[in-house]
């Protein structure tokens, strides 16, 4: 990122972030009944992160991925209130993100100073919530979740390139007849590796009946559930995550006028 007009700091990161993290419980109330029950009274999202029986659940999706945006989100403030010069405004600036990084980014990216990083923050944490229960809704869908399980729906296959995996799990699904939803399909690329992603029981067949993975190195990440993957969701545009009511830009921002601050790179894979 390079270094050009100081990024304006506010006063407090810590209340930066407290007023993001009261969101979500507004969020909880629009659940369905069987989903809203589990979760017990709170008043700030980080108050839940103990609550390892809520994480393993249903919405163990919803729940993380906030609390991942929570702690990027507060990373970022209080670097850039200890560091003010070291942010950049200009439009060589770029910005990246992995995953549920890519929403971060994108609120850091209509924010022209840090206090427009709190609505676009909490913004970006009502859409991470919903994403979590869609994403735990269409995976479950695939494959029941079984909350005393450690079975991981990701694993890092070491000493392949992307080419090679794709070739081989093209061929394996074809012969299988896997349908398009419940694929195996890479996530995420390295120099020296590849992470696959899918239900849990296709995972461990392809590790122990297909010669092309069963002498792989490779080893098991610790995510419990959900997929993304653009064969699982072909119709982006379709998933009930947005609505206007959701993204509350500040009035400036919603009109566009910073939107041009910092170009935005998402990575071909997430």
């Amino acid at each position: 990122m390079g270094m050009q007009a100081p990024f304006p700091s506010s006063s407090s990161s810590t209340a930066s972030v407290d007023m993001i993290t009261y969101t979500p419980p507004a969020e909880v109330s629009q659940l369905r009944s069987e989903l809203a029950q589990l979760v017990p009274a709170f008043e700030s999202v980080t108050t839940l992160a103990g609550e390892s029986k809520l994480r393993k659940g249903p919405l163990g999706q919803s729940i993380d991925g906030v609390l991942l945006c929570v702690l990027q989100l507060g990373t970022y403030i209080g670097h850039g209130e200890l560091y003010p010069d070291d942010w950049a405004t200009g439009s060589n600036s770029v910005l990246t993100g992995l995953g549920i990084g890519l929403l971060v980014s994108t609120a850091v990216s209509v924010s022209t100073s840090l206090e427009d990083l709190v609505p676009a923050g909490a913004a970006v944490l009502r859409i991470a919530f919903r994403l979590g229960v869609y994403v735990s809704d269409v995976s479950q869908s695939l494959e029941a979740l079984d909350p005393d399980s450690s079975d991981s729906w990701a694993y890092v296959v070491h000493g392949l390139t992307v080419e090679e995996a794709q070739k081989e799990l093209d061929e394996i699904q074809a012969m299988l007849g896997t349908s398009a939803a419940s694929k195996v399909f890479i996530s995420a690329i390295s120099e020296t590796s590849v992470t696959v992603r899918g239900p849990p029981f296709r995972l461990k067949a392809l590790f122990r009946h297909h010669a092309s993975f069963l002498h792989r190195k490779f080893a098991q990440l610790p995510v419990l559930g959900g997929l993304c993957g653009s064969s699982v969701y072909p119709k982006f545009s379709n998933m009930p995550v947005v609505d206007p009511g959701v993204v509350n830009w500040p009035a400036e921002l919603a009109s566009g006028g910073a939107r041009d601050a910092h170009k935005v790179v998402f990575p071909a894979r997430s």
